[in-house]
């Protein structure tokens, strides 16, 4: 295994208390700053598998409503109430915790499994008498032999491009400025989400008192500071926040999506096969339930077979994943006409409507 992030950390977690021998190695551990913060409940589902759920709601903030703004006017909330058992919330918990968690669990399950700080630089194939072997040569000049190697090395990852796997997709045009400040009290435990005319401006409660505000521009908004994200919240939602000694940052959204996820002695999972905007919080979820998917073909009886449905049923989910977010993102955008921006919202809002959107947007069904 190539990478401990979530995913990597997560399929280690999910081989090792199958009773399967197996290395985690990243060049970096602790260290991807990644910022995905929202776990939604199939995922919670998918990492009770190696008993972390409970531990992780416990560390998290539940956010079990959505208020949802016209700019700066409240027009109702979306509950999540609807949503089947026994999550129905969509916990917010920073990535370095959940990193943290898992490689706990990790070190409980086997002991020694992780190597931080192990950069692999190659791969190739060599035969055996029992047949192919992977072998994974490090910066350090050490190279490890298994039968396998999974890919969770991120969106730039070294283990698909040593493999040739081509990537469709690119960067969208869809630009945002993030940052965490301190939590006033005035939200609540609640989600925000305000569509005006410039564009959307989301907000998610975060623990250890601390609120995301994460808003959409044009044009990427590289050198704007805390003070301007407050002065952009203020002006397009009404609500004034104290950015306090906040940082921010910038990204823009992508969607690329690799063209084959698994070959002879190899598969792909998180980051490494499939970036989708984080606009609406799939990204990491998408690579969990994949990552799940991945460690069941590999256990089954005929994995050749399974391994083959994992790679087209999750570039599909994906593929779905994508969808979803480009929608989100439109509904979000500057360009998007007053009366449309004004129906979507007042849709979600309809009682034989809400549980459907409150599936939706947890995730339900990909």
């Amino acid at each position: 295994m190539v990478g401990a992030g979530p995913v990597g950390l997560y399929v280690g977690c999910l081989l090792a208390r199958a009773g399967r021998d197996v290395v985690v190695l990243d060049e970096g551990y602790g260290s991807s700053g990644s910022r995905s913060i929202g776990i939604h409940p199939p995922a919670l589902e998918a990492l009770d598998a190696v008993g972390v759920a409970e531990e992780m709601v416990a560390c998290g903030s539940r956010i079990q409503t959505a208020r949802l703004l016209l700019g700066a006017k409240h027009i109702g909330n979306l509950s999540l109430a609807g949503c089947p058992a026994p999550y129905r919330f969509v916990l917010s918990l920073p990535q370095h915790e959940t990193e943290r968690i898992l490689s706990q669990r990790l070190e409980r399950l086997r002991p020694g499994t992780l190597r931080p700080g192990a950069r692999v630089v190659g791969l190739r194939r060599e035969a055996g008498i029992d047949g192919s072997r992977m072998e994974l040569v490090l910066e350090s000049g050490e190279s490890l032999t298994c039968r396998f190697v999974i890919g969770c090395d991120g969106r730039r990852s070294r283990v698909r491009e040593a493999l040739g796997v081509p990537v469709a997709g690119g960067a969208l045009n869809h630009h945002y400025l993030m940052s965490d400040v301190p939590e006033d009290g005035s939200l609540g435990r609640d989600a925000a989400i305000s569509l005006g005319a410039e564009g959307v401006v989301e907000s998610f409660p975060l623990p250890g008192g601390r609120r995301r505000w994460v808003a959409r521009f044009a044009s990427r908004p590289d050198g704007l500071s805390a003070i301007d994200m407050a002065e952009v919240v203020q002006r397009r939602t009404g609500i004034a926040i104290d950015p306090g000694d906040a940082a921010v940052s910038t990204f823009t959204a992508e969607k690329r999506i690799v063209t084959r996820l698994t070959g002879d002695g190899w598969a792909l999972a998180g980051d490494a096969a499939h970036v989708i905007s984080p606009i609406g919080g799939q990204g990491m979820n998408l690579g969990l339930l994949g990552g799940r998917a991945l460690v069941e073909a590999l256990m089954s009886r005929d994995s050749t077979e399974a391994l083959a449905d994992y790679d087209r049923r999750q570039r599909a989910r994906a593929n779905a994943a994508a969808r979803r977010a480009e929608l989100n993102m439109f509904l979000g955008s500057d360009r998007l006409p007053p009366g449309v921006r004004s129906t979507a919202l007042h849709a979600v809002l309809l009682p034989a409507l809400q549980p459907r959107f409150a599936r939706y947007f947890t995730m339900r069904g990909l």
